[in-house]
């Protein structure tokens, strides 16, 4: 309830016996949905059935998961000791709150500095001693986070960028070595009519069929695959894919216009 005022949440009143509020996420689209109003927990061989009510709301995140289960004191109190006493560690997560975190923190924020500064503190603490906590901040989870994924996108650009070239490559040879087939078709097609305009057209087609419909089938079949596993991990925007995908147009028309010219070139020398 008190992080319920400071997160601008309505407090939760009025839990007694095995009653329970169920806290669910609005930012989670969780498969797993509850359709009736009791939980039903095996505890030392007897069923216990709890009576709850729903509630969505951000609260949820305070529990690092997309429900958070809320109980009466004595309730909890009763769940502890007997899961104690199957031999099951209960853990124990207190939250801070400060009143001057607003806002994305800032890399020399005395916020972050102190959260890095916690964090190796509590690295030491757990060689040291056996089964000890450990303590997060705000600021530390958030540039941890974010260097983890500026590695994973520098190694994705970086092979992104090695399998570009080398389709790019691979459809110039291919150009390249049916050149002097299509120099004879071209030729005898110009004896009989074909002017330049006409084998530029037949030419860039023939081309940009090489070069972009690999394209359009990577992006159809990276959405296809993508949905579920972005809607799997929660993570509900397309964005990054289409613009990826842009990216990749984009590289691919450099090539297709180099390739394009030079092949066009070479064509022309031997047209009637």
């Amino acid at each position: 309830n008190q992080f319920a005022v400071v997160m601008e949440a309505t407090p939760i009143e009025g839990l007694q016996g095995k009653t329970a509020v169920l806290i669910e996420n609005p930012l989670a689209n969780s498969s797993e949905t509850f359709s009736r109003d009791t939980l039903d927990f095996q505890q030392s061989g007897s069923l216990l059935s709890l009576s709850y009510k729903t509630r969505t709301e951000k609260l949820a995140a305070i529990s690092f998961s997309n429900r958070l289960l809320v109980v009466s004191d004595p309730l909890f109190d009763q769940l502890k000791t007997a899961e104690t006493a199957r031999g099951n560690r209960i853990s124990r997560m207190t939250l801070y709150v400060n009143p001057e975190s607003q806002g994305q923190p800032g890399k020399s924020d005395a916020e972050t500095i102190v959260g890095f500064e916690l964090n190796e503190w509590n690295k030491q603490q757990m060689k040291q001693v056996e089964h000890v906590g450990f303590v997060q901040s705000r600021a530390q989870t958030y540039y941890s986070t974010q260097q983890g994924f500026a590695l994973i996108s520098f190694i994705g650009v970086f092979i992104a960028l090695i399998f570009s070239i080398s389709s790019a490559s691979f459809l110039y040879f291919k150009l390249h070595t049916e050149l002097a087939a299509d120099q004879v078709t071209y030729r005898s097609l110009s004896k009989i009519g074909l002017s330049s305009k006409e084998m530029n057209v037949s030419a860039t087609l023939q081309i940009a069929v090489l070069f972009f419909i690999p394209i359009v089938v990577a992006t159809l079949q990276s959405l296809v695959v993508l949905e579920p596993i972005l809607t799997l991990i929660q993570i509900n925007k397309l964005g990054p894919v289409l613009m990826a995908s842009g990216a990749f147009l984009a590289a691919q028309t450099v090539y297709f216009l180099i390739a394009r010219a030079r092949y066009i070139k070479s064509l022309s020398s031997i047209m009637v």
